[in-house]
């Protein structure tokens, strides 16, 4: 039989290695849940620990919490921002007729607005109109076409976008395409949901919790030992996995997500293309910026700064992060090697290098 004192190594995701080895952690004090949503994976881990008490009525909470999570992310996934299921609401705003008011839930809502926001600031770099990109690069829900799209076909479907043509009302909670539009929310749909499993938690009284779906993280409080949840950067390689860097929440609880061009990619006559695409150009992106790790107070604000800052590249996207006081971390390619550099706002989440 397994000892209760387990090492952990490693729970590997997309951009992002949750570290809990490395350290001695007794099982008994994390509760541990997993399920599928949104193409990808989703894990919770409770410091059952800091919670009410460890009587009978805390695993009964611990259980019912589970529930509850898998019931919400199955809501958002299937009912909300799937592209797709048929029936879902995005799907269904996607397929609505242009100049009709579209009702959407507060869930879409706030994503939406959220979506307008960072579009304005990054000076049109996170987009969520990108649909007809993403579907003709081969990374959406229909069928990949082969070959590489030529100038015409990506001309075309860059007109089908257009952010200022998605009118939206907050207080009624409508929306008017003004054109037919495809709205995407990949790089953005997964850190919402993340949030809203961690608001659950907090709302059921759990405090010290790691939240994870594909990647995308919400860290809160400390773990049993009394350490800061360590989360640790991947290496941006294609065939390999492991760790460049750390960093940790240090009791607080903030959203982390990550963006990268070595995971997600289709070879096209020998050259490898990023799922990244350009809206501002039409083409996946094509500098040395390997990878990104932005943390926020939000997931959903990480997660799709992290993509807006992949698409700008090392230069402009770490001046728009300094800017912007914003906690990001950035990996570029130096020929065969790496080479990293973060915002001041990062450096604080860093971890001791004779800490893991």
């Amino acid at each position: 039989m397994r000892s209760k004192k387990a090492l952990v190594v490693f729970a590997t995701s997309a951009f992002l290695l949750l570290v809990f080895g490395y350290f001695q952690i007794d099982e008994a004090q994390i509760h541990t849940t997993q399920g599928a949503t949104m193409g990808t994976t989703w894990s919770v881990q409770i410091n059952s620990s800091n919670s009410v008490s460890n009587s009978s009525s805390n695993a009964a909470a611990l259980q019912a919490v589970d529930a509850e999570i898998e019931g919400l992310l199955r809501h958002l996934d299937l009912d909300v921002y799937s592209t797709w299921a048929a029936e879902s609401e995005l799907s269904r705003l996607n397929t609505s007729p242009p100049e009709s008011t579209f009702i959407v839930s507060s869930e879409l809502m706030t994503v939406l607005v959220m979506a307008k926001t960072l579009h304005g600031k990054t000076e049109g770099a996170f987009d969520i109109t990108i649909g007809p990109l993403v579907n003709l690069w081969g990374f959406g829900p229909q069928d990949i076409q082969d070959g590489l799209p030529d100038t015409a076909a990506i001309e075309l479907n860059r007109r089908k976008m257009g952010m200022a043509d998605l009118v939206l009302d907050e207080k009624n909670l409508t929306v008017l395409k003004r054109k037919p539009l495809t709205l995407d929310l990949s790089a953005i749909a997964k850190g919402f949901a993340v949030d809203k499993a961690a608001a659950l938690l907090m709302q059921k009284g759990f405090n010290s919790f790691l939240v994870e779906i594909g990647g995308e993280i919400f860290a809160s409080g400390l773990r049993p030992d009394g350490k800061p949840w360590v989360i640790a950067i991947e290496s941006p390689l294609h065939d390999s996995r492991s760790a460049y860097d750390a960093f940790a929440n240090f009791g607080e609880a903030i959203g982390v997500a990550g963006s990268g061009d070595y995971r997600n990619f289709r070879e096209i006559d020998g050259t490898l293309y990023s799922h990244e695409i350009d809206p501002r150009t039409g083409y996946p992106i094509s500098h040395n910026l390997s990878a990104v790790t932005v943390i926020a107070e939000s997931t959903a604000e990480a997660d799709a700064w992290a993509t807006a800052l992949m698409v700008l590249g090392p230069e402009a996207g770490k001046t728009l992060a300094d800017s912007e006081n914003l906690a990001a971390y950035f990996i570029m390619r130096n020929g065969v090697a790496f080479e990293h550099t973060y915002t001041a706002a990062f450096a604080r989440f860093l971890y001791p290098k004779q800490g893991i």
